[in-house]
């Protein structure tokens, strides 16, 4: 009996891999033309899993959503910043301007640069002791932010780990090294509006000087979100299936 019940699992594993893996447009690791193809396959896979595919329990891509985020207290805006409740929209409508992609049996490397048209930043906010140029920012609300032209490189590394008998890739680290905007836009909603609206301007009147200083802050969010929502993937579909040789 215990054999039969293994055997039906395994069949039925199976089935359901094929049937997500059919969705996908593949690419060979081994295809002298790799980038080519994940050129046009990423954007294609972003897309599908932008809504998210809930016969498979894939959640949806967009918006990307993190619990909460602790930012590094560090000039210029050297203050207690936590955000919760970090929604992230617009992240999969990118265009691949430039992909460099080494993939082996054990190995994995992609380095993308992409543009997004428009990305959208919301969470709750705690903002402490957020004392500039002798005015207290310090609030708690509701915040958001948007993005034009979003422009960023990012690097996925990985390796890849056997699991009941299968290849699974598994992205260990995520670096989004560059990043540039042509605007952004802050809002906040606080608990004590005027500090909000004082907050809202002080940002957008300065918002180029810090996206300058700031950025290294945020892409380190931006990287853990793209590393936990890669291996939600990644750990459903074998990599020899999404990958093949």
């Amino acid at each position: 009996r215990h054999v039969c019940f293994s055997l039906v699992v395994l069949l039925t594993a199976s089935s359901l891999n094929s049937q997500l893996i059919n969705k996908f447009q593949l690419c060979s690791r081994s295809d002298p033309n790799l980038n080519d193809c994940l050129k046009s396959a990423i954007p294609n896979a972003l897309q599908l899993l932008s809504a998210g595919i809930p016969e498979f329990n894939i959640p949806q891509l967009d918006p990307m959503k993190i619990s909460e985020w602790v930012v590094d207290s560090l000039p210029p805006l050297d203050f207690y910043q936590k955000y919760t409740n970090i929604e992230m929209h617009g992240h999969t409508n990118g265009t691949i301007k430039e992909i460099d992609a080494k993939l082996t049996d054990t190995d994995f490397y992609l380095s993308m640069k992409l543009l997004c048209p428009e990305v959208d930043f919301r969470a709750d906010y705690e903002y402490s002791n957020a004392i500039l140029n002798g005015v207290d920012f310090s609030s708690t609300g509701k915040t958001s932010s948007i993005g034009s032209d979003f422009y960023f490189q990012t690097i996925f590394t990985g390796v890849v780990n056997q699991k009941d008998g299968e290849d699974y890739l598994s992205i260990t680290n995520v670096d989004t090294v560059s990043l540039d905007v042509s605007k952004v836009q802050f809002k906040f909603d606080s608990a004590v509006p005027e500090v909000g609206e004082k907050l809202a301007k002080m940002l957008n009147d300065n918002w180029q000087m810090l996206i300058t200083k700031e950025k290294k802050k945020y892409t380190k969010m931006y990287s853990e979100a793209y590393k936990n929502e890669a291996n939600a993937l990644f750990s459903l579909i074998p990599y020899n299936q999404i990958f093949p040789k």
